[in-house]
């Protein structure tokens, strides 16, 4: 039996069951979400929208963010709003490029707006129009929100934890993974990534 709670388990990328023992919590905490959203969605002062998204996500609005609602989220937690974003359908992720050259290419090429394929039932891809430079490993363990490269041209981002035998070249990690499975589904999902 898992000793982590509900909210530890979503953040992990598994996938929760319409019987979990711990159901209640997420959808009371669903429910005090949905309360801030309708304040948040019926105002129309910057300041105070802010201040609610802060509530919603746990984490300070930086002043700089203009927000427009009407927004629509479930639960909130753990989504942070920041420089190098993913939007994955509506639900938005933070993520921290690493300081190699396929990165900084990568970089270059945002925004960019794709459909990504699911493969596996733990990943996403889509194929660049260009190739990136490369730094291939194994990395042994994909992690929940690793952004990869798979060869040159071949963008991968991981929604499940697993071990692997294959190599890839590492350019991102989603900050806080928590929701990226459920956002991402089983079906083929259009993806943003942006710098902000």
């Amino acid at each position: 039996m898992s000793t982590k709670s509900i909210f530890e388990r979503l953040r992990d990328g598994e996938t929760i069951h319409a019987n979990d023992t711990e159901g209640f919590k997420l959808r009371d905490a669903s429910f005090a979400t949905k309360e801030l959203l309708v304040q948040m969605n019926n105002s129309s002062n910057p300041t105070e929208i802010r201040n609610l998204l802060s509530q919603i996500t746990g984490s300070e609005i930086d002043k700089s963010v203009d927000v427009f609602t009407t927004l629509y989220i479930n639960y909130g937690k753990h989504t942070k709003i920041g420089k190098n974003v993913i939007t994955v359908n509506t639900q938005t992720f933070t993520a921290t490029l690493l300081d190699n050259n396929s990165a900084k290419a990568f970089r270059e090429m945002l925004p960019l707006k794709t459909k990504m394929i699911d493969l596996n039932g733990n990943e996403k891809y889509c194929d660049l129009q260009k190739s990136l430079p490369t730094d291939p490993f194994n990395p042994k363990t994909i992690k929940n929100g690793d952004l990869m490269l798979y060869g040159a041209e071949t963008l991968v981002l991981f929604y499940k934890t697993f071990s692997t035998s294959y190599s890839y070249t590492k350019l991102a990690e989603v900050d806080d993974a928590t929701g990226l499975s459920s956002a991402f589904g089983s079906r083929d999902t259009r993806v943003t990534f942006e710098l902000e």
